[in-house]
């Protein structure tokens, strides 16, 4: 939508074979007008290979690419998230002159992660986040990430713990389990929020993992990140009706 607001070609990289249907965020991607590339490979370094690749095409045939990696993860991302991290502090002391002690956040590529405890380092917020299943080398990207964007941006890196739950990936990336499904439907059913099968579900089940055993108290930000369409997806449709059916 952005690169059509600005006249701009849109190349995604998408992971595995081109589908026979297309659904959830596939289908509005088309509807935008994007070009895809599907890619036999699903590994995520495969795709972010194909990311370089395509650019590489493009640049042959004189245009002038830019390419971003997987989830944004960039100094330029991370940088937009250390923004963020700012104005969610803000909005939180500007009630009552609160504080925040936790951030609960999906983490995907680890841009989201790494731009919040970049922008939260001098606080003593903790920032908690829960592994989706997109990349294997999460533990270490986050720090790299922290440290790469804070000299970009020649700021001070005061980089807390780096915090990662590795425990609610559940079957993997894009696959929902039970747990995740329950909390799904918990949040829709008990606030009227709206969450999705790929990150935000699995991100409440953490935290209602880690509150319930006391990992977690206090008082508690869940960042909302996306994902909705993914629940127009007929991948989904027979776990979320059973859950239904069971409740």
């Amino acid at each position: 939508a952005a690169a059509n607001r600005f006249g701009i070609e849109c190349h995604l990289a998408l992971s595995g074979p081109k589908p026979e249907r297309y659904e959830g965020n596939l289908l509005m991607c088309h509807l935008l007008g994007a070009t895809i590339h599907f890619n036999s490979g699903n590994e995520y370094y495969e795709i972010e290979e194909s990311i370089l690749n395509i650019s590489d095409q493009l640049a042959e045939s004189g245009g002038l690419p830019y390419p971003i990696p997987i989830g944004g993860a960039s100094t330029i991302g991370v940088g937009a998230y250390e923004l963020a991290a700012h104005e969610i502090e803000d909005q939180f002391a500007a009630v009552d002159n609160l504080a925040m002690d936790w951030i609960v956040v999906a983490d995907g590529s680890g841009g989201t992660h790494a731009g919040l405890l970049l922008g939260l380092g001098a606080s003593n917020t903790r920032v908690l986040g829960v592994d989706v299943g997109t990349r294997p080398d999460l533990d270490e990207a986050v720090p790299q990430l922290v440290k790469s964007t804070a000299e970009f941006l020649c700021v001070a890196n005061n980089m807390g713990t780096v915090l990662v739950d590795h425990d609610h990936i559940g079957p993997g990336y894009g696959r929902a389990s039970d747990q995740t499904i329950s909390a799904l439907r918990i949040a829709a059913q008990s606030e009227g929020l709206i969450l999705d099968p790929v990150y935000t579900a699995k991100a409440l089940d953490a935290l209602r993992t880690h509150a319930a055993d006391g990992r977690i108290s206090g008082r508690v930000v869940f960042l909302h990140t996306g994902g909705t369409p993914a629940l127009f997806s007929r991948e989904y449709e027979q776990a979320l009706r059973e859950d239904a059916s069971t409740n």
